[in-house]
């Protein structure tokens, strides 16, 4: 919730000497809370985002928080919001910054930034069948000559490799094929 100091104090309601809020009391003039709310929603959400440019992710952590608590989440929030994550942990996607993804993916099943997030913590977690599966369900969502396409092709050439080895390695006659 916005800082109820700040609730209906309008800037050029100040007098000149006195502090900010010197004298001021919530619902003193037309602004609504609502109003300063998104305010600061904007605000933290340009900060989260000049914090990420700098390479500060804790810092943008901080404030995509602070954002999150100041307005609803939307899918593309939450998919801003678990790359900033994911670099303040150690580079990863996996653990909090997953869960993040897939309430995304809860409040928009098609989005096509949080598919892809999702495939690439599958990926980094080895479960090369549901990355595949994931980033599959993501290139049939845009059209071939997406550049999307082209790019997704990248990250599944080697998951299906890794999956086959896998499936080789994971086999109960392995080697029984080769001769002795």
């Amino acid at each position: 919730s916005p800082d109820p100091r700040l609730i209906g104090v309008a800037p050029h309601e100040t007098r000149p000497g006195a502090g900010f809020f010197h004298g001021r009391r919530a619902g003193s003039c037309a602004v609504s809370a609502w109003a300063w709310a998104w305010a600061w929603a904007w605000a933290w959400a340009w900060a989260a985002r000049f914090c990420e440019t700098l390479g500060r992710s804790d810092e943008a952590v901080q404030a995509y928080q602070r954002l999150l608590a100041l307005q609803a989440p939307d899918a593309d929030l939450l998919t801003d919001y678990p790359v900033t994550l994911g670099m303040s942990q150690g580079r990863t996607l996996v653990g909090a910054p997953e869960a993040v993804i897939q309430h995304a993916l809860s409040l928009n099943p098609q989005h096509v930034q949080a598919l892809a997030l999702s495939g690439s913590a599958s990926f980094e977690k080895r479960d090369y069948q549901r990355a595949i599966a994931t980033w599959g369900q993501l290139v049939s969502l845009v059209p071939p000559e997406d550049e999307v396409c082209a790019w997704m092709s990248l990250p599944v050439g080697p998951a299906e490799i890794r999956l086959s080895i896998d499936h080789q390695s994971s086999s109960p006659l392995q080697g029984a094929d080769k001769p002795r």
